[in-house]
């Protein structure tokens, strides 16, 4: 009879501690989702806040960009390698990377992850790696020209969606001050 109590007992035990673990899971659950529609709705705020809409060519959906300096310099194209400063935040105002001009030197893109490469100076040797972009990146950088600086909201879906990335969460649209500094490599423009 003792023997059965223990197991009963056990039994329980076991059953408790696993429905405390799915309350768990259903509050997070709930909690990043109630995220994702607070990002969605901070995104789709900008339509009435003087932004422009920019489409990716692929209507994978669109960013926001609101002019902070304009430009005169070349446009970068799809097959772009460029050089820029940057500072990228969530909506809440964390800033969790940048590359600013007080830095030094700007950070090397292809403007498509296709074209990402390393190049190397023929005079000096010296290797500049031209790294690749998230798609909203790619969206905004071939609305500009050099000394473009923009201020671009990238939604969840052409960010790093619902896995995040480091310390931004899954679900996170991502605000971005986009300085476009030279297009390093021209392409050809597209007829």
């Amino acid at each position: 009879m003792k023997k059965y109590l223990h197991i009963a007992l056990m039994l329980f035990c076991v059953l408790a501690v696993s429905s405390c673990k799915d309350d768990d899971d259903d509050k997070k659950a709930v909690e990043q989702e109630a995220y994702k529609l607070e990002q969605e709705a901070a995104f789709q705020a900008k339509i009435n806040e003087g932004y422009e809409k920019w489409a990716s060519e692929d209507n994978d959906g669109f960013v926001f960009a609101k002019l902070i300096k304009k430009g005169d310099g070349k446009q970068a194209y799809f097959n772009s390698l460029v050089s820029v400063y940057y500072k990228g935040s969530l909506t809440d105002g964390t800033v969790f990377d940048q590359k600013l001009l007080e830095d030094g030197t700007p950070f090397n893109c292809a403007v498509s992850p296709y074209y990402s490469t390393t190049i190397t100076d023929p005079v000096t040797s010296v290797k500049t790696q031209y790294g690749s972009v998230i798609t909203g990146w790619g969206v905004a950088l071939q609305h500009m020209v050099e000394g473009d600086k923009y201020e671009v909201w990238i939604p969840q879906q052409l960010a790093y969606g619902a896995n995040g990335s480091g310390s931004i969460p899954g679900y996170s649209t991502l605000v971005f001050e986009i300085e476009l500094v030279s297009v390093d490599v021209q392409a050809v423009k597209p007829s």
